[in-house]
């Protein structure tokens, strides 16, 4: 049994399976925050391994193809042309992890 399974059996034992605490985690907001924590830890990994990182992200080719059109996009979020690769892997993997979490959630509306 893992610590966590062991911890929520205590505080059910202890406050009652009708707590309003021994009921956050089966509500279908957590399993989506939940979800897309697993996500987030699978983009980073993917992220720090591949080769592909060390390119411009999808900010930097936006900004860079249309100067004037992009230019409210940060310097610290779009890749630029003297970035290191380190740089560069870091602001992909953060765009990966903010689409990561935006997509999702423009998408809920149209589920729902």
């Amino acid at each position: 049994m893992g610590l966590a399974s062991k911890a929520q059996a205590a505080s059910i034992s202890r406050l009652g399976a009708a707590n309003k605490i021994n009921q956050l985690g089966n509500t279908a907001f957590m399993k989506f925050v939940g979800s897309r924590g697993v996500e987030a830890g699978a983009s980073v990994a993917v992220g720090a391994i591949s080769s592909e990182y060390e390119e411009d992200n999808l900010a930097g080719q936006l900004k860079q193809s249309f100067p004037e059109t992009f230019d409210f996009i940060p310097d610290n979020w779009a890749t630029l042309a003297g970035d290191s690769p380190d740089i560069k892997r870091q602001k992909s993997i953060n765009e990966d992890l903010g689409m990561g979490f935006m997509i999702p959630m423009v998408a809920l509306p149209v589920n729902l």
